[in-house]
């Protein structure tokens, strides 16, 4: 009975609507929940002044309570990686405005002492540094498998993984390129790259069909506007040089979400 009533307080919490102003903003929880609001709770006062409607920030705690949520349409503002934006393309009526200029590629790193490790084929039941399996990165390297794969070892929030990795709690770890090369010159020579993916489509926002087509217009503008310091700490955070988001061109995002199809069940 414990555990019955436990199962139903969570589904209710889970599916239970937002208790939100007019529009609702979120992103993948990578940080804590003062890190994540230190960096987005800006962001979003500063789109509420821009379309003249209330936008707030919602912390969803954790990755599963996350997708239940964007699935369910309760996110009007969402920014994350290119396989959700293309499921919100086909299933939610959503609209993708700006994403970051920069591709995204991946990269498996590990010591270059590691001698058991040179390539994909040998990380086949080893453990692996990364993000949660329903990050586009991680799905990026286990798509590269037909059956047997590495043993995940999920870690919160990429500074994270490469952290772990330099600390020694982590052997092998998947990480993006840009974070990589933002180690130290002398500490990225202790590492050797045993996998580089193709280039990807970056992260982007969407806006749900709750947006007026000029409240769309207003954020694309404001978002790809390098003159705008209001996303200045969104940027810094997952770019290296850019200035602004991009207007997104949604065909690049077209068919994105196949790996979520092949990889994730339920989806």
């Amino acid at each position: 009975m414990r555990i019955l009533r436990i199962l139903v307080l969570t589904l209710a919490v889970l599916s239970s609507p937002l208790a939100h102003a007019d529009l609702v903003f979120s992103a993948p929880p990578r940080g804590t929940e003062a890190e994540e609001r230190a960096t987005y709770e800006p962001f979003v006062q500063a789109m509420s002044e821009w379309i003249g409607t209330r936008v707030v920030y919602d912390y969803p705690g954790d990755f599963v309570t996350y997708t239940f949520r964007m699935r369910k349409g309760q996110y009007d503002l969402v920014f994350d990686g290119p396989h959700f934006v293309a499921w919100r393309m086909a299933n939610l009526h959503h609209r993708v405005l700006v994403d970051l200029p920069e591709p995204l590629v991946f990269n498996v790193v590990t010591g270059v002492e590691n001698g058991e490790v040179n390539d994909l084929d040998s990380l086949i039941n080893k453990r692996v540094c990364s993000l949660a399996s329903m990050q586009f990165g991680t799905l990026v390297v286990l798509s590269q498998y037909k059956l047997r794969e590495p043993e995940l070892q999920i870690v919160k929030g990429e500074a994270r993984v490469a952290e772990n990795l330099q600390s020694g709690q982590c052997n092998v770890a998947i990480l993006r390129s840009n974070v990589f090369n933002r180690l130290p010159e002398p500490e990225r020579a202790k590492y050797k790259v045993v996998f580089t993916s193709n280039p990807y489509p970056n992260s982007a926002i969407t806006a749900g069909p709750r947006l007026s087509d000029d409240q769309r217009r207003i954020l694309t503008a404001r978002l790809s506007d390098p003159e705008n310091s209001a996303m200045k700490d969104v940027l810094i955070r997952f770019t290296t040089k850019a200035a602004s988001f991009t207007r997104a061109e949604p065909t690049r995002f077209v068919g994105m979400d196949q790996m979520l199809k092949e990889r994730v069940f339920g989806w």
